[in-house]
């Protein structure tokens, strides 16, 4: 297989785009096996089943995308091409100790591709197929208002609309139109629906006539034209679908059949066969016009058979019928949108293997830590530890973006998106920070004006016995002791408080400032900036009496590290 056409079917067969197919075939052969095996149901309970499989084709997709997914496998592509994955990185604001997300790590270098991938040409496709076979249903909008525009008002005709439409369960207004390009009566419209009839229909006989308004109120009453539209707009969407096709057609049949149902309840079943012939006979070609026309030749030996058979059950589908439809829907929706197809290429290129090892900022390794690698797409959560040299590994893993969220006592929470390609093997080392610290100052403005220190010195340099341990021996027998064994925390030795600000003292005026830093090797605080936007004096004033503190060193197997400081001031009138 060449290298294009593996990426085709590759693209064909991505998890989402072949589900879909798939659960679309499904839902279309449940229809139309059910539409068989209920031929001799009425033609009304018929057209439910099939517009409930079009409200599923409809639902699949945004219920595959929300539902979490169960992979299949399918048929099995071959294709020796591999990719390196990009890493994106995320950093998230600060969180106390345990829960701050940081990202440190390396990573192979990688060389992205220029060409054109195979899923985005398929998705071009669809995209161009779908807008092609959507064109029409925009068309017939249009076609309906020049209907409106052009066609004559008709009075004996809405007379008659008026007397047969109540029986009919109408109730509201139709118009009469007539048109010199029709030749056979039709309707359409949905909040002002019209019926459009020849030119010549005034001459019709009287049965005749009304046969024909009757079938078209029919319509009306049933929102046929309303559905159709919407089955049109599902068919452009799976335009590539024989089945979806086959349905709609179907469906269109059913609707004739049902309205074809109603005349019957009050006229001679072969007058109206004669009738439907006769009008069938003066088309010469199919309409242009976006009409639920009462004859066609589409079909019509199926139709003029149905309204002879005697033993064919008629009427409308009741409410028992409908409720069933929407339940089975709502069930099949639900039972087949978790499903995911993934090709058998895909599932080889899933299983290669994410691996890595967990470090701390002096380059030791991390043991015993939790890794949990989640699914942005699918919400596929899959957990491991590492062992006591510090590695990791995620093995059987489907292409996508995923989060990686690592986790251990006394170290912040490493959080970062990665993506995952076909055919990549990726190996990446997480560093972990020792959590920071998170203060909170109060001042008031009832209090006295504080005068503030000069800054402090810094702290003299670490003594020649402090030493990191020299091997994993000797952490494995201090954690047995503590878990604070690697970590000194600091302690503030020297603190000053913020200046109520003068301006903001007389104008009676408080407020909020989140400053974050850190805190030195040195022990004083450093890279002070807020995290939001606040009143400039109140940010002034804290970051003064910030640059007075002065903590302990932290150390991390006794060497001195850099931790991240959050300090909230709050200014409290009183």
């Amino acid at each position: 297989m060449t290298p294009i056409v593996a990426d085709v079917a590759l693209a064909g067969g991505s998890s989402l785009a072949a589900s879909l197919v798939a659960k679309a075939t499904v839902t279309m052969v449940l229809a139309l096996v059910g539409v068989r095996l209920a031929r001799r149901r009425s033609a009304a309970v018929r057209h439910v089943m099939l517009a409930a499989a079009f409200a599923v084709l409809l639902a699949l997709p945004v219920a595959s995308i929300l539902v979490p997914s169960v992979r299949l496998v399918q048929l099995q592509i071959v294709t020796g091409r591999t990719a390196e994955s990009a890493a994106l990185p995320s950093h998230a604001g600060f969180t106390p100790v345990g829960d701050r997300v940081s990202t440190v790590f390396r990573e192979r270098a990688t060389i992205p591709s220029s060409r054109v991938s195979a899923s985005v040409m398929l998705l071009a496709v669809w995209a161009a197929g779908a807008l092609l076979f959507l064109l029409p249903v925009f068309v017939g909008q249009w076609h309906v208002r020049k209907l409106r525009r052009l066609g004559q008002p008709w009075r004996d005709g809405q007379l008659m609309v008026g007397q047969l439409a109540a029986d009919a369960g109408v109730h509201r207004r139709v118009e009469v139109l007539l048109h010199g390009a029709v030749t056979s009566p039709g309707s359409c419209g949905a909040l002002r629906a019209i019926i459009v009839l020849p030119m010549d229909a005034p001459t019709w006989h009287e049965d005749d006539l009304s046969r024909a308004i009757i079938h078209e109120l029919e319509h009306v009453r049933r929102g046929d034209w309303v559905s159709q539209c919407f089955a049109r707009a599902v068919c452009a969407c799976y335009w590539f679908h024989p089945l979806v096709w086959m349905g709609w057609r179907r469906m269109v049949l059913e609707a004739e059949r049902a309205c074809d149902d109603a005349v019957l309840r009050r006229a001679e079943a072969t007058a109206y066969a004669d009738q439907l012939l006769v009008l069938a006979e003066r088309i010469s070609k199919p309409p242009n016009w976006p009409l639920l026309t009462l004859a066609n030749r589409t079909e019509l030996a199926a139709r003029v058979v149905a309204v002879l058979d005697s033993g064919q059950q008629r009427g409308r589908a009741g409410t028992v019928c409908l409720v069933l439809a929407c339940i089975a829907s709502a069930l099949l929706v639900t039972t087949i949108s978790p499903l995911r197809i993934v090709t058998a290429a895909q599932m080889a290129a899933t299983t290669q293997k994410f691996t890595g090892s967990l470090v701390d900022p002096v380059s030791r390794t991390i043991p015993d830590a939790t890794l949990t690698l989640s699914n942005v797409s699918t919400k596929q959560r899959i957990e491991t530890q590492s062992d006591q040299s510090g590695h990791f590994s995620f093995s059987g893993l489907p292409a996508g973006e995923y989060l990686l969220q690592a986790r251990k006592f006394g170290f912040d929470t490493s959080q970062e998106r990665i993506t995952l390609t076909a055919g990549q093997d990726l190996n990446r080392d997480i560093e972990l920070q020792i959590g920071g610290i998170d203060e909170t100052v109060t001042v008031y403005s009832s209090e006295a004006q504080a005068i503030l220190p000069p800054p402090p010195a810094p702290l003299p340099p670490p003594s020649s016995t402090s030493q990191p341990y020299r091997n994993q021996a000797d952490l494995d027998r201090c954690a047995q002791v503590s878990m604070f064994c690697r970590v000194m925390p600091p302690h503030r030795i020297a603190d000053a408080q913020p200046v109520f600000p003068m301006k903001e003292r007389e104008s009676g005026v408080g407020g909020r400032v989140m400053i974050e830093g850190r805190i030195g090797r040195d022990g004083l605080i450093k890279d002070l900036r807020t995290l939001a936007p606040a009143d400039t004096d109140f940010a002034n004033a804290a970051i003064d009496a910030l640059r007075r503190w002065q903590f302990t060193a932290t150390r991390l197997d006794g060497v001195p590290i850099e931790v991240p400081l959050r300090v909230s001031a709050n200014f409290v009138v009183q």
